[in-house]
């Protein structure tokens, strides 16, 4: 079954300037300069699957104690509607 996907303009977070760290690990804490901004995280696996949405107006981050070990894409929203993205490395 094939799913219609809608187009989102989504900035990418790469290096030292993420709003996640570590990228690697299984907990995953937003950075300081980010927190009371973001709203909601929305976890994917590799194969697009979204495995995770927390919603909420104090959120620290993301623990990934059980999901298997892998690659993940982040994406932040913030409440004015902002989205960013960020790769992690579950191990």
């Amino acid at each position: 079954m094939a799913r219609q996907l809608t187009p989102v303009s989504i900035r990418k977070q790469k290096g030292q300037g993420g709003f996640i760290s570590p990228t690697i690990g299984r907990k995953f804490l937003i950075d300081n300069h980010f927190t009371g901004q973001v709203n909601s995280l929305e976890v994917y696996d590799v194969t697009g699957l979204r495995v995770e949405l927390i919603k909420g107006s104090n959120l620290t981050g993301w623990s990934a104690d059980f999901m298997p070990a892998g690659l993940y894409v982040i994406i932040a929203k913030t409440k004015e509607g902002q989205m960013n993205s960020q790769k992690v490395m579950v191990k």
